[in-house]
């Protein structure tokens, strides 16, 4: 937290402004199956989200084909 560069107001703000979404999916029907939970604003601004390390690009959609039949239990 000593290299965030937001302010003390805009912590507090989107501390609100997170716990006000998560309130509101808490009473939804995603929130009581546990699904689409939303993602914090404080943990995005703070810089303190995880990245997504799933993602893959190809280089051809012959490439992606190959890549999706595999996945899906196919052959190449």
């Amino acid at each position: 937290m000593a290299n965030v560069k937001i302010t003390t107001e805009e912590m507090l703000l989107s501390a609100l402004v997170d716990n006000t979404k998560l309130l509101a999916w808490l009473n939804s029907s995603e929130g009581a199956k546990g699904v689409n939970r939303p993602e914090s604003l404080l943990a995005i601004l703070a810089g303190e989200t995880e990245k997504n390390s799933d993602i893959v690009a190809f280089d051809s959609g012959e490439d992606f084909k190959q890549e999706w039949t595999k996945r899906a239990g196919g052959e190449i």
